[in-house]
């Protein structure tokens, strides 16, 4: 039986080296483990995130196609009685014609304050068309010569008179004005003006100008569109004022709406006056319509 030999402390400290050197490698190999692991799962988790990123793309653009689809076919119908101002009526002397549902202010006349006339413009009758209805119809994307379109029309044009202050109070405003905020509502109209607000003051030149109101928690809300001259010598064309239910898109075009109101209201006139319901047909007939089947 051999002699037992303790260790010198020398070797004691080599023994303890070696056994260091050994648990250092072991974790060395264990880091690399654990690193090569981590560096496996980034590399899944950003697969996964590049997944998740092309679906959500893929569900993004679907949405946006679906309400750039919807929104193209939404239809609006015009809420406002005369929004054409197909309907007209004379002041007391005779002289001046005014669209009927307009209101003006008793503080300014406006018949006092205003050169106003009424300018036609009509489909089927390319040669009657006055310079400013062939403007009008160029801006709309319609033609100046384009013979029939859908529909007749007449525009407002108000002309500040040189001897006349500003009006202190607002001019005039639009057939049926009052719009509500809780359902949401837009007002589209063409202007050609100098000098006017709600978005009017064109530089003189044709622009289709839009508000529009979000839908509201609170049923109360509305605004008046009502009319106001801001600067001496000023001049408005304007044409078709529209209020429609619903958020009007920026980059849609306004052209004459349908509007069961005024066709109402107009049948129902022509119902009792037979000379008014032979004229109605007869500007039926000229907009396209069916005399044979566009009766009362």
């Amino acid at each position: 039986m051999a002699d037992y030999q303790p260790m010198t402390l020398e070797q004691r400290i080599a023994a303890l080296q070696a056994e260091n050197g050994k648990l250092i490698d072991s974790n060395n190999a264990l880091t690399q483990t654990v690193i090569g692991k981590m560096g496996e799962i980034n590399h899944a988790l950003s697969d996964a995130q590049a997944q998740v990123e092309s679906k959500k793309q893929e569900l993004e653009q679907r949405v946006n196609s679906y309400l750039s689809g919807a929104r193209e076919e939404l239809g609006f119908t015009a809420l406002n009685y005369n929004h054409d101002f197909l309907d007209t009526y004379t002041t007391a002397n005779g002289e001046i014609e005014l669209p009927v549902g307009i209101g003006t202010h008793s503080n300014n006349p406006i018949t006092e304050y205003f050169d106003i006339e009424m300018i036609p413009v009509r489909s089927g009758d390319v040669d009657g068309r006055s310079d400013v209805a062939k403007e009008l119809l160029t801006a709309m994307n319609i033609g100046a010569n384009t013979l029939h379109f859908s529909s007749s029309f007449k525009i407002l044009h108000i002309k500040h008179k040189e001897n006349m202050p500003i009006p202190s109070k607002w001019v005039f405003h639009i057939p049926n004005q009052h719009i509500k905020h809780m359902q949401g509502a837009s007002l589209i109209l063409w202007a050609k003006g100098k000098g006017f607000n709600w978005g009017m003051d064109t530089n003189l030149e044709w622009k289709q100008v839009r508000r529009a109101w979000r839908p509201s928690a609170n049923p109360g809300p509305y605004v008046h569109v009502d009319v106001y001259m801001h600067e001496a010598g000023g001049e408005l064309y304007l044409a078709l004022p529209s209020i429609v239910a619903g958020v009007w898109p920026e980059d849609r075009v306004l052209g004459n709406l349908y509007n069961p109101k005024s066709e109402l209201i107009r049948r129902g006139a022509a119902w009792h006056d037979v000379t008014a319901h032979d004229a109605w047909r007869d500007t039926n007939t000229a907009n396209g319509g069916d005399p044979a089947r566009d009766t009362v």
